[in-house]
């Protein structure tokens, strides 16, 4: 027998002593994986078979096709999370903006709320001769200017 090894199974369980060409054997067999630890006689640290150089070459390599396959898969799969993220993206950048348009308008009626207050109180005090007043007329073209604005900006809203 030449060199002995010793192999670690799952932890526990542990084979040996074999030879090399054992341990190659049962690797080609499908007994033995890549990951699993193994002991030269002698030999203080375990490794993983496929770290050592007289075992790493028994196990399966890849192909070439099988990695431009894989490769194509992962690109497929990734076009889709990004065509995936980008739609998130701008449904999210549609509705902010819904929400900004919604905020402005907001402002907007309060100002306006304002604006009805004081021309209420000024028609209570001053009666008919504030229709003819210049800052009344002011008010009433600032109304009519918000509530086209406020138009404009739910018909945006409604566009988004």
């Amino acid at each position: 027998m030449g060199e002995e090894w010793y192999v670690s199974v799952d932890g526990d369980n542990r084979i040996g002593p074999v030879d090399k060409e054992q341990v190659v054997q049962m690797i080609k067999d499908g007994k033995l994986g890549p990951e699993m630890l193994c002991q030269r006689e002698g030999r203080e640290k375990w490794a993983a078979l496929r770290t050592v150089q007289e075992f790493s070459e028994a196990f399966p390599q890849p192909t070439p096709r099988a990695d431009r396959a894989a490769a194509e898969k992962a690109r497929a799969a990734w076009s889709a999370l990004k065509s995936a993220i980008c739609k998130s993206a701008d449904e999210l950048g549609k509705r902010a903006g819904r929400i900004r348009l919604r905020l402005k308008v907001s402002s907007i009626e309060r100002k306006r709320d304002r604006v009805f207050l004081k021309m209420g109180k000024a028609l209570y005090e001053k009666g008919e001769e504030l229709l003819a007043d210049e800052s009344y007329k002011k008010l009433t073209e600032e109304l009519r200017s918000m509530e086209a604005e406020i138009g404009e900006l739910r018909d945006r809203i409604r566009e988004l």
